[in-house]
């Protein structure tokens, strides 16, 4: 997921995340798994906010270095 930078820091990647985790409950899941990189540091801040934890890298991001990869239980 990316903002525009024009509306960065303004809460829509918060907001983004927040309806994801909502239609994501609705439909039942336990938990919602995501992967991004050592360089979006602003994404691994939002996550670390919202509540998820780093997980070691999963299925096809197991292979790529740096690879990080978060979990958050619903």
């Amino acid at each position: 997921m990316f903002v525009a930078e024009s509306v960065r820091g303004r809460g829509v990647a918060r907001l983004l995340m927040g309806e994801l985790e909502t239609i994501a409950r609705v439909r039942g899941a336990a938990s919602l798994v995501l992967q991004t990189g050592p360089l979006q540091v602003p994404a691994i801040t939002l996550y670390e906010d919202l509540g998820y934890v780093a997980i070691p890298p999963y299925g096809k991001y197991d292979a790529i270095p740096g690879a990080l990869c978060f979990e958050k239980v619903l």
